[in-house]
């Protein structure tokens, strides 16, 4: 399988893949927003760096392949990462920051979005709120290190190749929240 903490096999496999393909399929993705993981790290200027999405392949089930002939149960999930592949606006205006994709507990905000090496980081204000509080120490801690997105997929996705005989599909997608 695919290392989330090693993308380095998984794009040199895309590499080889996309030399194979000829004549890529499309695919409609699911519309409900998705979610993906990330990371977190602290730094001493009171902001925290996080990295909230990845184009590593992520497994999806159900999905209707629509012009492909019917359902098929399982694909992977590339978000694009490449120029033009993610519409960062809500990221760039300060995006919430929510507590496990709950609206009713917002955080902080994440802004400034950087794309390097196939991952997206920003920067993120904690507020000094005291409802906020116990979840700032805990990230403080390194309890709460995780990160994800909620996210929009934005077109029918590419076929880019198979992972084991499953479809693997890249989208372009618009980024609504970090958690």
């Amino acid at each position: 399988g695919i290392n989330p903490l090693n993308p380095a096999p998984a794009r040199e496999w895309f590499a080889r893949q996309a030399e194979k393909i000829q004549n890529p399929k499309k695919m409609k993705p699911p519309t409900t927003t998705q979610y993906r993981a990330g990371m977190a790290s602290t730094n001493d200027s009171g902001l925290m760096t996080l990295s909230i999405c990845s184009d590593i392949p992520y497994q999806r089930e159900c999905c209707d392949m629509g012009d492909m002939g019917g359902e098929m149960e399982s694909y992977y999930e590339v978000l694009d990462h490449t120029p033009g592949g993610m519409d960062y606006t809500r990221l760039s205006n300060g995006a919430a920051l929510l507590f496990n994709h709950d609206r009713n507990i917002q955080i902080g905000t994440v802004s400034n979005p950087k794309i390097v090496d196939g991952r997206t980081y920003v920067d993120a204000k904690i507020s000094s709120a005291p409802d906020v509080a116990s979840y700032a120490q805990r990230m403080k801690e390194g309890i709460l290190k995780d990160t994800s997105i909620g996210y929009e997929i934005m077109d029918d996705g590419e076929q880019m190749g198979e992972i084991d005989g499953v479809p693997v599909f890249k989208f372009k997608f618009r980024v609504h929240e970090a958690s």
